[in-house]
């Protein structure tokens, strides 16, 4: 298949692929062209045979879906919804005020469809993830590691775990195991199951230089 513009995103689930793309708009100052609007587009595609199954757009001056991942027949999407500002000016420049904060929105719909089947809204910020893995949506919310089943959004499991994963540690795409690294531990985590293997504490904040298949080394 050949696409418009530039390919942002391709993700796969076990039937369906979704790519979204990207075409600039162009016009002429000047005797010069310049990129003045962006035209989106998503495409899911049956992997079988290349057919589009359902499109969205074009649409300019946004993306479709922000941060899509696949997995299995569903998909999810990430977008953020920031807080309007609040209607209070500062005397010396005249500027309204307001913070930065605002709403994490996860979507998940059906790849065959493309239509929503269950959300949840956060304000609490995502210190890792979420991904999709084994018919689960994993995310970590402070010290809170959670657990959603990816068809219906029932938590599966939850569990207290300090840190956040050593990047050095295996891939959660490749290993059952994650292992959370805080100030004085680390905490070895069973995804699938939710259940930590075990946890061990340290005089001094502890750097996992490599894990192999049987052991966990420190540098």
């Amino acid at each position: 298949r050949n696409f418009p513009g530039r390919v942002s995103e391709a993700v796969c689930g076990d039937d369906v692929m979704i790519v979204q793309t990207v075409e600039p708009v162009y016009r002429e100052t000047r005797g010069e062209m310049e990129i003045y609007d962006h035209i989106y587009r998503v495409n899911a595609i049956r992997m079988s045979d290349g057919v589009d199954v359902w499109t969205r757009g074009p649409q300019t001056n946004e993306s479709i879906l922000n941060d899509v991942q696949a997995g299995g027949k569903m998909m999810l999407s990430r977008n953020f919804e920031a807080d309007k500002p609040e209607k209070k000016e500062n005397a010396d420049t005249g500027n309204v005020l307001g913070g930065p904060g605002g709403t994490t929105v996860l979507t998940v719909s059906g790849l065959d469809t493309g239509e929503e089947v269950w959300k949840i809204r956060t304000r609490d910020r995502l210190d890792w993830g979420p991904f999709i893995r084994d018919g689960a949506l994993i995310f970590k919310q402070k010290n809170k590691l959670t657990a959603l089943n990816i068809n219906d959004g029932a938590k599966l499991w939850e569990l207290e775990v300090p840190g956040l994963p050593d990047i050095n540690g295996r891939s959660p795409q490749k290993s059952d195991a994650v292992y959370f690294v805080s100030e004085d531990r680390i905490s070895a985590v069973d995804l699938k199951t939710g259940r930590k293997l075990w946890e061990n504490q340290y005089e001094t904040a502890p750097d996992i230089s490599l894990v192999s298949d049987k052991f966990v080394f420190l540098g």
